[in-house]
């Protein structure tokens, strides 16, 4: 809809319904309403816009999004697996279920010990994590070479933890570091920032907002232990 009122509009803004509502909050609410709401909010230059990225950036988004669902996918299948063998009193040291070593370990020792139904069912989990790392495999290409599409690749890449998903999460999140005036500013875009709730002598801290793309907060949380290791402070 954004791309289209492009094409026939001058200008085209989104607006921040969260911040929006709690502005115009009222006890009559009606499309004409709303509308006239807007427009006093458009002539007054106050209305809280939303950042819109460029097209060719929306859709790296949306690329980060879908393996990081393929990502929860595949953790959730593994989770399946690893608690079917501890109901049968079992744990594979192997981290990779998939690997020879795992594989070995399944066959010699785990399916011995398991009735037909549960080797079934583990059978039919790993075709199910076999297939969901062959989809992840298949868009690393893509990833690497949406990437090289940024300028600031190189500098994020070096940062350790930084391959190319979380790169690539965080540059199109981001899309203008310019547009932030100080790293607390960038912090609060990412919800990284505790929430404060203060009234007179009253303050309370909170956890962490959350607001932002929680596709790039989450793989900020993988890439931080990488990070640690390096330098724990």
């Amino acid at each position: 809809m954004y791309d289209l009122l492009c094409e026939m509009c001058v200008e085209v803004q989104v607006v921040n319904t969260e911040r929006f509502a709690l502005i115009s909050k009222s006890q009559k609410k009606t499309d004409k309403v709303d509308a006239e709401k807007l427009a006093e909010g458009l002539w007054r230059g106050d209305l809280p816009t939303v950042f819109v990225p460029q097209k060719w950036m929306r859709k790296d988004r949306r690329l980060v999004a879908h393996m990081h669902a393929l990502s929860k996918s595949l953790t959730s299948v593994k989770t399946r697996v690893r608690n079917m063998l501890y109901a049968a009193k079992l744990e594979c040291e192997q981290t990779d279920l998939l690997g020879a070593g795992a594989q070995s370990w399944l066959k010699d020792i785990a399916w011995p010990r398991l009735d037909d139904q549960d080797k079934l069912l583990i059978e039919q989990l790993l075709e199910q994590m076999k297939f969901l790392s062959q989809q992840q495999q298949a868009l690393e290409k893509l990833l690497e070479e949406r990437v090289k599409a940024y300028p600031q690749a190189e500098v994020a890449r070096s940062v350790p933890g930084f391959g190319y998903l979380v790169t690539l999460a965080m540059l199109s999140s981001i899309a203008d570091v310019e547009r932030f005036n100080s790293a607390d500013e960038l912090a609060s875009y990412l919800g990284l920032c505790g929430s404060v709730h203060q009234s007179s002598d009253t303050l309370r801290l909170g956890a962490i907002t959350r607001r932002g793309s929680k596709h790039a907060r989450w793989l900020l949380g993988q890439a931080v232990t990488h990070l640690v290791r390096r330098d724990a402070k």
